[in-house]
């Protein structure tokens, strides 16, 4: 969050359209720090977030905050260190919670994969949404 602070000094940075998106780590990261500064992000993208090591599952870490955020996961169906199991039950959250969001899950992805093969759908995602349109 400092980061960002320092870049909003030093840049022209539109507020409208702010994003946040990790991978593996820091998909667990971009899960927790979207929620915890909701009204920051424009929308949100995580690909095969590692919440279980993070100690963040949706039954002790709720979405709601977020809920007006928009939200993209990308997990690959074979990813042996971050089960596709686990990222299926943070998307029945943000069903529950009405959240406009996109789920894509990449048939025989790994780990690894949706590093590049999930890039294209999450930046179409970000193209869709600003602040400024909700």
């Amino acid at each position: 969050m400092n980061v960002l602070e320092m870049i909003k000094k030093e840049f022209n940075v539109d507020e409208n359209r702010t994003y946040l998106m990790g991978h593996s780590m820091g998909g667990a990261g971009t899960i927790y720090l979207g929620v915890k500064y909701a009204s920051i992000w424009a929308a949100i993208g995580a690909e095969a977030p590692a919440t279980s090591p993070a100690g963040i599952f949706p039954s002790n870490y709720s979405l709601a905050p977020a809920r007006n955020v928009p939200m993209i996961i990308v997990q690959g169906d074979m990813d042996t260190l971050v089960p596709v199991t686990g990222t299926r039950l943070w998307i029945d959250q943000m069903k529950e919670l009405k959240m406009t969001h996109e789920y894509v899950e990449v048939a025989g992805g790994d780990h690894g994969s949706v590093l590049t093969t999930g890039a294209p759908d999450i930046f179409a995602f970000f193209a869709k949404h600003s602040k400024a349109a909700r």
